[in-house]
């Protein structure tokens, strides 16, 4: 969702960040498949090399390789040059990764490096490959689906909503700004083992028995349409975060619960 009515309160005292530099653009290949002039769009680059901005995450360990997932990134073009956009979408995002090292585990997934790679089924084409912690839970859109939402109890819609603005703040004061705010970028931890009583007394509410309004754990995820600025530590002043969660919490009643998601 994008947060656009009441937030931020000071915008004119965050600068704006240096341009981040672009990746080099290796030279083209030619296509092995094709005797037609090599396309811009295909580049040629040795196997399974590291990009420089994740340099300071190790290598994920052969048993853990269950819990991962990977994101390819690839933005539409948009009819303009795909070389620097794909570049600076690239570079923007594992920035983004890099300045939330401090959550990663907790309100946002581990990230363990960005990759390049050609794609031979596709003539080598340069894909790059964003390789994340597989987070436990569900999002959510799935977590409620749309019919059920009416059906939900306030407490339950209070608590998930406090948890996205609070996770929202958290990544803020590291100097990412997520644009993206829908359901499914949102995500729940599973409930505690143990007691398997209900939550709440509304019988047809939708998380009755999966989520504990007093402890939700939540993780955001996809930062592919983020915004990087200065980080912002005025949240941590309780006052100022309760004052400007409760402005923010209001859009999200409005437009996450009852508006153009669906939810």
């Amino acid at each position: 969702m994008h947060v656009h009515r009441r937030f931020p309160p000071a915008r004119e005292n965050i600068r704006a960040l240096p341009r981040l530099p672009l990746l080099p653009r290796p030279s083209p290949s030619p296509d092995p498949l094709n005797s037609n002039p090599p396309r811009k769009t295909l580049r040629r680059l040795p196997r399974r090399t590291r990009h420089p901005c994740l340099d300071s995450h190790p290598c994920i360990p052969t048993r853990h390789r269950k819990n991962l997932r990977s994101a390819i990134l690839h933005r539409p073009y948009e009819g303009t040059d795909p070389f620097p956009l794909l570049d600076l979408s690239v570079s923007c995002k594992a920035e983004a990764y890099r300045r939330l090292a401090p959550l990663q585990g907790a309100q946002v997934p581990r990230c363990l490096g960005l990759f390049v790679s050609p794609l031979p089924s596709q003539g080598n084409r340069t894909v790059y490959v964003l390789l994340l912690e597989h987070v436990s839970g569900q999002d959510v859109r799935y977590l409620i689906p749309a019919h059920t939402s009416p059906s939900l109890c306030p407490a339950h819609r209070s608590a998930i909503v406090d948890a996205a603005v609070n996770v929202f703040y958290d990544i803020l004061m590291c100097g990412v700004k997520q644009c993206d705010m829908a359901p499914r970028n949102l995500i729940i931890r599973p409930r505690k083992r143990g007691c398997s009583a209900p939550f709440c007394d509304k019988e047809d509410c939708p998380v009755r028995f999966s989520v504990d309004p007093d402890n939700v754990e939540s993780v955001m995820i996809d930062f592919e349409g983020s915004e990087l600025w200065d980080p912002d530590h005025q949240f941590y002043d309780e006052q100022m975060r309760e004052r400007e969660m409760r402005a923010l919490r209001e859009d999200y009643m409005e437009d996450w619960w009852y508006g153009k998601y669906g939810i």
